[in-house]
């Protein structure tokens, strides 16, 4: 049964992509105005087949999100506009989260309160920006719309055994990157690390450790709660690390450390030897790599990550200040974009306005403050943080940061689960968002579709799960009070489905 579903499965995706080249092909190079009709012909079969089979869907998106850039820019096998075909998905998410609004049973998570009041925050502030529709709309996607994935995906009610099958789709997703990374190295005319990140798309190396780092907290998790060490996953670690040496990230081994400290934190007195060996693997990795990188010439002479980490104070100073060629550097942004926000309490408390500063393909210039703002370097494509600060200001961006700090909540709620697996995932979730949170510093992590997609839609997953394992302890501890106060005669096999709320009521009429 299960070759058949894959059988048909590769079938339809196939004929789906058939389907979506030729209506792309028209598409191409056609009068503008006609474009929304090509569009509709596009997306009303998508959306037909998404609602239904939303889980799929969400398959379909990640495959996607990690090749349709590069099938697009690298191969020519599609044209540009396929990548529409991301945004069509996500709009189809959103469109049914939102049809959750009128179920009687839907009841909001603190993080899906929050999002809600950004997003309401959002539209004020664009109100009170005088932005076009245009512009906000421009901007609320590139802001919002893998929360809203994060949402529906949650919506999506994965039982255990579904989240398991997804974190294997991003293990596949995530280990074929590294022949296709050493095919691109020994086989193309690539001129930059950066053109070698294997199905990603052109310069997405930050994104490609991202998503190897979040399988890394998977497999340490798992060998944190069983305390000891998996040969098979300390050697997964291995033959994922030529994606992250031949695309020199060199941010990876910088939080690599941190990051397994981090991971780690609860445990060194629990069971101090599997922390300290999973420790020494993250240093031998880390000196080997640099061992490796040294002698082989392959970075540039002082860039290995032991040499660079040294490096780290002169290298902000000089970034303090624009490059020669008139580039604004990391550092150069945030200072900018901290003084910028800050030149008065309009723009200090929701700044701009969302889409203010976002490059589109829909408007080059999207406000009369965008050239300006440019000048410092600071557009959609600047590091996340700067990129919130200009357009959401700085109550905009402790909102955002809300969210993600009641996500990171959630994962002790599983990490207090009896059942193992739950625990893994509460690990999961806490790192997942160290990672995502760090990240945001370092690319413009918030507005990338590949950064994006391994934490969001994963992590609304592992949220709903932490609820669904707090309604069965309230069930069992209701359960319990219920039968100190009326006996052991209250529960029975045959009244399982009895809910908390039903014991809870029992207690206080007695």
């Amino acid at each position: 049964m299960n070759l058949d579903r894959a059988i048909m499965a590769v079938l339809f995706s196939g004929l789906a992509v058939l389907y979506a080249a030729v209506i792309l092909t028209f598409l191409e190079g056609t009068d503008p105005s006609a474009n929304i009709f090509y569009l509709a012909a596009l997306g009303v079969p998508f959306a037909i087949g998404f609602f239904a089979a939303p889980r799929v869907s969400l398959y379909v998106l990640g495959a996607f999100v990690y090749s349709i850039d590069w099938l697009a820019e690298y191969w020519g096998a599609i044209p540009r506009e396929a990548t529409w075909l991301i945004d069509i998905l996500l709009l189809l998410f959103a469109a049914r989260y939102g049809l959750t609004f009128y179920t009687a049973k839907h009841k909001f998570f603190t993080v899906e309160k929050l999002i809600l009041v950004a997003l309401v925050i959002a539209l004020m502030s664009a109100l009170i920006n005088g932005l076009g529709a245009s512009t906000t709309f421009i901007g609320l996607r590139v802001g919002f719309r893998y929360l809203f994935l994060f949402m529906a995906a949650a919506g999506l009610h994965p039982e255990p055994e579904a989240i398991r099958r997804f974190i294997k789709y991003l293990f596949v997703v995530g280990l074929v990157q590294t022949p296709i990374i050493l095919w691109q190295w020994k086989f193309t005319n690539w001129i930059s690390p950066d053109d070698l990140s294997g199905s990603f798309g052109r310069n997405q190396t930050p994104a490609i450790a991202l998503f190897t780092l979040v399988l890394f907290a998977y497999m340490v998790a798992n060998m944190l709660e069983d305390r000891k060490t998996r040969p098979l996953f300390i050697w997964t670690m291995f033959f994922m690390m030529p994606v992250i040496i031949l695309g020199e990230v060199k941010f990876f081994f910088l939080i690599l450390p941190l990051f397994v400290v981090f991971l780690s934190r609860h445990d060194v007195f629990k069971s101090p030897g599997t922390a300290i060996l999973l420790g020494v693997v993250g240093v031998v990795m880390v000196v080997i790599t640099d061992y490796v990188i040294v002698q082989t010439g392959f970075w540039r002479e002082g860039r290995n990550p032991l040499t660079y980490v040294t490096k780290l104070p002169e290298i902000f100073q000089q970034e303090l200040e624009p490059s020669k060629e008139g580039r604004a550097e990391r550092a150069f942004r945030f200072v900018s974009a901290i003084r910028l926000a800050a030149e008065s309490p309009k723009t200090a408390l929701v700044g701009n306005g969302p889409g203010s500063i976002t490059l589109s393909y829909v408007s080059a210039n999207a406000t009369r403050k965008s050239e300006y703002f440019a000048g410092f370097g600071l557009t959609s494509s600047a590091p996340t943080i700067p990129w919130m600060l200009i357009e959401y200001g700085y109550g905009g961006v402790f909102l955002f940061f809300c969210v993600l700090w009641f996500i990171f909540r959630r994962g002790k709620h599983l990490r207090l689960s009896e059942n193992r697996d739950d625990r893994v995932l509460g690990r999961m979730l806490e790192g997942m968002v160290f990672l995502y949170v760090a990240w945001l510093f370092y690319m413009n992590t918030w507005q990338s579709d590949q950064m994006n997609f391994i934490f969001w839609p994963l992590a609304g997953m592992l949220v709903r799960r932490s609820y669904d394992v707090a309604v069965d302890y309230a069930y069992v501890g209701a359960l319990a009070r219920a039968r100190a106060v009326r006996g052991p005669k209250l529960w029975s096999p045959g009244r399982s489905e009895e809910s908390a709320e039903t014991a809870e009521t029992t207690i206080k009429r007695v």
